[in-house]
């Protein structure tokens, strides 16, 4: 697993995906942070949640950086978005493969019986991100300008926050 993620790091998907996220949202707080959010729980559901934080976590420095927000927030709720979609595979938590491996469940009863629960959870958590974070969001529009001009094709994006 660890092999498959340092090929995909170096290939820079993971900086894409993260960029990627931030324009469709249109350099919006509150979207960037759901999409975000999403993209942390499809990665944990996929990949260890660590390893997806770890990955993402650089990205969303940058992108708060550049909007001069606090990061705070953006890494809280991806921790949290990581911890739900991980819940959903195997792969996702470790602890998942002893549960299942107790419980004799293959891994796709896992997925089936764990799915439902990890959308509905997911669902809920976003809809309650406004709330949870209220006042995070203020940006002026310069500052939403320079992330529109970030380049999700460039390999090194998040060399800009180290």
């Amino acid at each position: 697993m660890m092999v498959i993620v340092s090929v995909l790091r170096q290939t820079g998907v993971f900086e894409y995906v993260a960029i990627w996220s931030a324009k469709r949202a249109k350099g919006s707080p509150l979207r960037i942070m759901i999409l975000l959010a999403l993209v942390m729980a499809v990665g944990s559901a996929l990949l260890d949640n660590v390893t997806t934080v770890l990955l993402i976590a650089p990205v969303t420095l940058l992108v708060c950086d550049r909007l001069a927000i606090n990061a705070a927030p953006f890494l809280i709720a991806e921790v949290f978005a990581s911890n739900i979609g991980g819940a959903a595979t195997l792969v996702g938590d470790p602890p998942n493969i002893i549960i299942a491996s107790r419980a004799g469940l293959t891994f796709n009863d896992f997925l089936l019986h764990m799915a439902p629960i990890v959308l509905i959870v997911m669902v809920v958590f976003v809809a309650l991100l406004p709330r949870l974070f209220a006042g995070s969001f203020d940006v002026d529009a310069q500052r939403v300008a320079d992330v529109m001009s970030l380049d999700e094709g460039r390999p090194s994006a998040t060399e800009d926050c180290w």
